[in-house]
């Protein structure tokens, strides 16, 4: 009886760290981005962030974006872009676990410098990186650096309000 118990309450505990759901991360080339991005802003408007695990500043802004995901999700879509190289995967889907990220981030691959260029013409490569789309695709703002929660919002009540 007293194994019964002990197994029935390590069970508790065993069960649910098998049966969490890995974060989703995908793989995004260069040549994917601006089609992948115009593709987002056709349902709303769309924050895309570029970050990485070894960035401070993008660690620091990092929780202030995931509660304006939640904050707007019916307005916006936040898009994570790790800045991490492949080899580092675990690290970035422990940190978006950490995080509390319940949605499909993306990593990039491919050159360094053909992915800078894809994403946006006045983006240096600096980390972190942020711009924000109306629904339909037009550019609200874009900044590099880390920035504080009134700036996203700002922007963001910006991009979705009705015309």
């Amino acid at each position: 009886m007293r194994m019964k118990t002990l197994l029935l309450f390590a069970s508790l505990f065993i069960v649910p760290i098998f049966t969490l759901k890995a974060q989703d991360v995908i793989q995004l080339k260069p040549e994917e981005v601006q089609s992948f991005i115009k593709q987002k802003t056709q349902k709303k408007a769309v924050l895309v962030n570029l970050w990485a695990t070894w960035c401070g500043p993008c660690i620091e802004e990092f929780p202030d974006i995931v509660f304006l995901a939640k904050k707007y999700e019916k307005d916006l879509e936040v898009v994570f872009i790790s800045g991490d190289f492949l080899d580092d995967m675990d690290r970035v889907k422990e940190f978006l676990t950490n995080q509390n990220v319940k949605f499909t981030t993306y990593i990039k691959t491919g050159s360094e410098s053909e992915f800078i260029e894809a994403v946006h013409s006045e983006w240096s490569g600096a980390l972190p990186f942020t711009f924000i789309l109306k629904k339909g695709g037009e550019e609200v703002a874009y900044w590099e650096n880390k920035a504080e929660m009134s700036k996203f919002e700002r922007y963001i009540q910006q991009a979705i309000q009705p015309k």
